[in-house]
């Protein structure tokens, strides 16, 4: 439900496939209890699509998004059965290699990990696979050089390691072997236009939790927050054209039938036309309401208008990230916002029928001051205010607190980490101070220190991350699975020390772990930031006006190379207004429909409410003109009949759902056969008759149990009980509460 998620594995995963010597499947780490299971019947973890091991793959990739899933991937790879160290797998083992956001860092993982693919995948990760399939595996060592030429991919085993004399860092001090660039430059995509954002990729059969089609509308950011690794990770910021992003939407949501779309960027505010995108997305299709998110919107670019073009989704919550209590704090980490902005954009919200504001801050930024602590409670009973203000009635808002980790690539790579008795001293703080209708929300300090570990860590790392994992570490990024004590007693093991690692000041002069690498921006204009961050200076917004020269690709920012033509900009108007005069005309009345399918096989597995949803999603694929509610969030009208039993299967179930008149009902049945879930199968689809009993109305269902898997004593002694049932004038079950017993009658 996370993973599913993720843009960059749809991007993958559609242009990889789209390739016909390529077959790419997913493999997602699965919750302790299906591990036990799996290691209990001596299964593998295996790809989702044709259940093969992972040891039988040509490559086993991972998207490294999160340094708290670091130990996910040992345990992937020894519940694949492949060979844990890169140094112990041979030449029928698959090749390992990671990418994303956190192969910025990649030493703390450079044991277990073949090669890293440092950049942005679409073009790079094609050429990999060339090599691969060219090479072959079995000379893996000259496998390993051949990789090591494709732009923007690092194979640790080629490189020497030292200790740095000023830090007592392992770092990466230069190539073992000719070939091997140091430092690795990542790859960058400098027109998203070359490769659309995919319209096509599997659509799960339970909820997740971005359930929405996703499109990015742009990639980097041009604001520069100081402690925002993204910001500087994804330079230059280039965005989508709306002509790709438009059909991106009308494929997208047409082929995986949703109805909610996501616009992904960095900061959404900051594309050109974004209210005409959000409008135009909106209108995609006149048949059908679509609901449009922005995620990541920065409150100084909020107005009334994008508000009001945001206001037929599902209000939720709005989200608004001052990261700091005071503007002071704001300068220095460059979040260029004022509290009168972040009043007025709440006031937007709460006027465009939000009722829910998430605020989000960080504990600990550098030069952070008790003031500065107490200014998010100002703020959060100022965004209160600024509801009521508005008109909205009972308006409320969330305050949660993250602790700020310092992260490689950005100016505060150089700062220590706060001490866990200042960082939970602030949080206690805050717990007391926060009153409703203000919520307090948090995270763990401990998690956070790990987080900074491995975010700031060396080669060294590797066994503390073998031996937490041997230990029983695993989704640490979940609260209810992090163990504190194992990671310390790992860390114990290992020799590990945090004040080292985490709470020490960096100098300018040092070496760092990941000087291996180079993203493209530069270590002086990091330097600067820093320096300019410790004066409580701004930095402008990246713009060719007011370049900061921060990377070699300045020229063309200042070129203004990656701009969008001014003629893409203003694009929106007229058509905008056709589409929702279009959308504005009275609908004809509605036909209630009813369809009768079976739900057998693995089918049975998948919950009632997501049965509904793909029952939903099927409809929407077969362009079914659906009737949907009236009010402030529509709805299908559709009408289920009592859900079925989980690991049940249905021989006969109905489905209820208002549509314009449909052609020809038999033929829209065997259409939806191929758009539903394998085991969902539809049968018969028919009006039903004036006066028709509702779905919601019957209550008798008949049961079959198939007892042929029984030894004979076993379903002698199930009939038995059965019969003994049925005799019975009733049958009493005591059910216990904390407080009260109560008798229910089963029989009855």
């Amino acid at each position: 439900e996370i993973g599913m998620s993720y843009a960059g594995m749809k991007i993958l995963y559609a242009r990889l496939n789209a390739r016909p010597d390529v077959w790419a499947e997913r493999v997602f780490m699965p919750m302790p209890d299906m591990e036990a299971a799996l290691v209990d019947r001596g299964l593998p973890l295996y790809g989702l699509e044709s259940k093969r091991p992972l040891r039988a793959f040509d490559v086993v990739g991972f998207s490294l998004l999160f340094e708290l899933t670091y130990t996910n991937v040992l345990h992937m790879l020894r519940l694949g059965g492949v060979p844990l160290r890169s140094a112990e797998r041979g030449p029928g083992d698959p090749l390992v290699i990671a990418g994303g956001p956190c192969a910025c860092n990649p030493e703390p993982l450079a044991d277990f990990v073949d090669a890293f693919y440092i950049g942005e995948g679409e073009e790079g990760f094609g050429e990999i696979l060339d090599v691969v399939k060219a090479r072959g595996r079995g000379d893996r060592r000259g496998l390993m050089r051949a990789l090591a030429g494709v732009e923007g991919v690092y194979v640790p085993s080629l490189y020497r390691v030292g200790i740095e004399p000023r830090s007592g860092m392992a770092v990466v001090e230069g190539a073992a072997e000719e070939g091997a660039p140091f430092p690795v430059r990542r790859r960058i995509l400098w027109d998203l236009d070359d490769h659309p954002f995919p319209e096509s990729f599997p659509v799960p059969s339970m909820e997740v939790v971005h359930d929405r089609y996703s499109v990015e509308i742009a990639r980097g950011c041009a604001v520069g927050c100081r402690f925002c690794q993204a910001g500087f990770l994804y330079r230059p910021y280039r965005e989508r054209s709306p002509g790709s992003v438009l059909a991106s939407v009308r494929g997208g949501t047409a082929r995986g039938g949703y109805d909610e779309i996501t616009l992904l960027a960095l900061n959404t505010g900051d594309y050109r036309g974004i209210e005409a995108l959000t409008r135009a997305a909106a209108a995609g299709d006149p048949m059908r309401p679509l609901a449009v998110s922005l995620p990541s919107l920065r409150a100084s670019s909020l107005t009334p208008e994008l508000a009001g073009s945001l206001g037929s989704g599902r209000k939720s919550g709005f989200t608004i990230a001052p990261e700091a209590g005071s503007e002071r704090l704001r300068n220095v980490v460059n979040k260029k916002i004022s509290d009168e902005e972040i009043e007025d954009a709440a006031a937007a919200v709460y006027r465009a029928g939000w009722r829910l504001i998430k605020l989000y801050f960080m504990l600990g930024l550098p030069t952070e001051t008790e003031e500065d602590r107490e200014g998010i409670v100002r703020l959060a009973r100022a965004v209160i205010r600024a509801g009521k203000e508005a008109g909205c009635s009972g308006p409320r808002a969330t305050v949660s607190t993250s602790f700020f980790v310092p992260k490689p690539f950005t100016p505060f790579q150089w700062f220590p980490m706060a001490r866990p008795g200042d960082l939970i001293a602030g949080r206690d703080g805050l717990r007391r101070a926060i009153r409703r209708p203000v919520e307090y929300k948090f995270h763990d300090v401990e998690a956070s220190l790990v987080e900074a570990l491995f975010s700031l860590g060396d080669r060294r790392l590797c066994r503390t991350l073998e031996e937490a994992a041997g230990l029983g570490c695993r989704f640490d990024g979940w609260t209810e699975h992090f163990r504190w004590n194992l990671w310390r007693e790992a860390m114990a093991a290992t020799g590990v020390d945090l004040e080292a690692y985490v709470h020490r000041q960096r100098g300018r002069e040092e070496t760092l772990p990941w000087d291996v690498v180079d993203v493209g921006v530069r270590k002086e204009f990091l330097w600067r930031e820093w320096e300019r961050a410790l004066r409580g200076e701004t930095t402008p917004d990246c713009a060719p006006d007011a370049c900061a020269v921060c990377a070699d690709f300045a020229r063309r920012c200042k070129a203004g190379e990656f701009d969008r033509k001014e003629a893409e900009v203003g694009w929106g108007g007229a058509a905008e207004k056709g589409k929702e005069e279009e959308r504005a005309v009275e609908a004809p009345e509605g036909v209630r429909y009813r369809m009768v399918f079976r739900k057998v096989g693995l089918a049975r597995f998948i919950g009632h409410l997501d049965t509904v949803e793909a029952l939903v999603r099927a409809l929407h694929r077969c362009s079914v003109p659906l009737v949907y509610s009236r009010g402030y969030h529509p709805i299908p009208r559709v009408e289920p009949c009592a859900p079925l039993p989980l690991g049940v299967e249905g021989r006969e179930e109905w489905f209820q759902f208002e549509s314009r008149p449909l052609g020809d009902p038999g033929a829209l049945v065997a259409h939806l056969r191929e758009c539903l879930p394998a085991g969902i199968e539809p049968t018969t689809l028919y009006p039903p008759p004036e006066g028709a009993t509702p779905l919601s109305a019957y209550s008798l269902h008949h049961y079959e149990i198939d007892l042929s898997g029984l030894e004979r004593g076993e379903r002698d002694g199930v009939l038995r009980r059965a019969e003994a049932f049925r005799k019975a004038g009733e049958w009493i079950l005591v059910k216990a509460g904390r407080k009260k017993r109560r008798e229910i009658d089963l029989r009855a």
